[in-house]
């Protein structure tokens, strides 16, 4: 789950990132995480995704904060 902030530029945003993410998720979009829901919590918007691998700073973590190699960056984009 991704929270937005409650302020009304990260609101704003967040509400144009969940239309775009419905619509690609309409066109079936596979290169694009999957949109599950959105609700509003707290006065902060909400974004529900689909459940994925490792984040990116978990992988950065994992190799001491140093750059991934472009080998590594193809595996997870492919």
């Amino acid at each position: 789950i991704k929270i937005i902030k409650n302020q009304s530029r990260f609101y704003k945003q967040g509400l144009v990132e969940v239309k775009v993410l419905e619509f690609c998720k309409k066109k079936n979009c596979t290169q694009i995480v999957e949109i599950k829901d959105s609700f509003v919590f707290r006065m902060h918007l909400c974004i529900k995704f689909e459940l994925l691998g490792d984040n990116l700073y978990d992988v950065l973590k994992r190799n001491n904060f140093f750059g991934l190699s472009v080998t590594l960056v193809r595996s997870y984009t492919s």
